[in-house]
């Protein structure tokens, strides 16, 4: 979780992340749970996106990453199934204009929408730290984020 809150707080210092990551090498990945495998994972992408020299060099010393990465390709899979809200919002939209559920880098978003290069993502509880829907989650954020810097439009519901 440290590594998470130094992405979302955009501190890339190699002094900071390698010790971090060096942590994080003495779990045993398989036996870590696949939420924690993606926070890892999403903030070892966002120093890659957003501090490419930082990234290069915490790599280089933190082998472990390349684990990380390659056990990414294995298994972040969506399991749950779009809300009755996000089913009825794909209803209205017109026909052939987006991609319902597209997989884009490590995240499957809600729309895709390719003639805009716009994402379009239904929020519900689960996005919020608390009930009244202003609070995003660091998930949450950190995803806005990376999507924007990779040039997407985000744009929320």
């Amino acid at each position: 979780h440290s590594l998470f809150g130094l992405a979302i707080g955009k501190k890339y210092s190699p002094d900071t992340w390698i010790p971090l990551v060096n942590r994080c090498a003495q779990f045993d990945l398989d036996k870590l749970g696949k939420a924690s495998i993606r926070q890892i994972l999403v903030a070892v992408q966002a120093l890659k996106l957003e501090a490419s020299d930082v990234y290069e060099k915490v790599s280089h010393e933190c082998p472990v990453i390349s684990s990380i990465e390659e056990k990414q390709q294995l298994d972040f899979k969506r399991t749950e199934t779009p809300s009755k809200y996000q089913k009825r919002i794909a209803q209205l939209l017109p026909q052939n204009s987006f991609e319902e559920e597209k997989a884009i880098f490590l995240y499957l978003v809600d729309f895709y929408f390719p003639i805009s290069n716009t994402v379009f993502e239904v929020y519900g509880p689960f996005h919020y730290l608390d009930h009244s829907g202003q609070m995003k989650t660091g998930n949450t954020i950190l995803k806005e984020r990376i999507l924007t810097e990779m040039g997407y439009t985000v744009k929320t519901l």
